[in-house]
């Protein structure tokens, strides 16, 4: 595993190998080394737990707290932007000419392109989960449960 570490290079990140993480404590964060930017991309956010004579490692796969609340505020803009048209077609109280269906197709477009874009991310992705899995599994002699 190379340390996340802004490099010149191909990745943006220094070294050659194929994962790249930090650990913090018992803390720890590891991605897929891509030389292509994927902010949506799954990254596995885990920590090791003492477990007996044995120790455990939980995690899950996540998206950078960054790229979720970027996504979370595209959703919340357009919400209040398809309530607001919705609310003024309602009462009445749209401008003379204009066009209703598409002040609601807009937004609805809008909804439509972000889940297609977390799709899409996640699918260039597709094998990075595995990839992580293995590397967990081959470099601490663990079993995925």
């Amino acid at each position: 595993m190379d340390p996340e570490q802004l490099a010149f290079s191909w990745s943006g990140f220094d070294g050659d190998k194929p994962i790249l993480g930090k650990i913090r404590d018992d803390r720890f964060h590891l991605r897929r080394r891509r030389y292509y930017r994927n902010d949506l991309a799954p990254n596995f956010y885990g920590r090791f737990v003492a477990d007996g004579r044995n120790t455990r490692i939980e995690g899950a796969f996540r998206s950078t707290t960054g790229a979720r609340v970027g996504m979370i505020g595209w959703f919340l803009f357009v919400v209040v932007f398809t309530l607001v048209a919705a609310a003024k077609i309602l009462t009445g109280r749209s401008e003379p000419g204009e066009n209703q269906a598409m002040s609601l197709a807009v937004p609805l477009g809008m909804i439509v392109f972000g889940v297609l874009l977390i799709r899409f991310s996640w699918w260039l992705a597709r094998g990075e989960r595995k990839d992580i899995v293995s590397f967990l599994e081959t470099t601490f002699e663990a079993t995925e449960v």
